[in-house]
């Protein structure tokens, strides 16, 4: 099995892989992502509709996915 990295872009134009997101909160039409990379060092990240739409939507979408699963 392949295993593939998948990246998101943020606000401040950085990238963060997606397997190393700890957290997602939605603040309106924003998220604020928490990442552990090396180690324990913890980095959050804000990501905005406005900002950059793909990667909002990306992570909405998992969100919500995950929300409709646990419920």
């Amino acid at each position: 099995m392949e295993n593939k990295s998948s990246y998101i872009k943020t606000d401040d134009n950085t990238f963060i892989n997606e397997q190393n997101i700890v957290w997602m909160k939605q603040m309106n039409d924003c998220l604020r992502v928490g990442t552990v990379e090396t180690g324990s060092l913890w980095n959050t990240y804000k990501i905005c509709k406005f900002n950059s739409l793909h990667s909002y939507d990306k992570l909405y979408d998992k969100i919500k996915h995950n929300e409709n699963t646990t419920k």
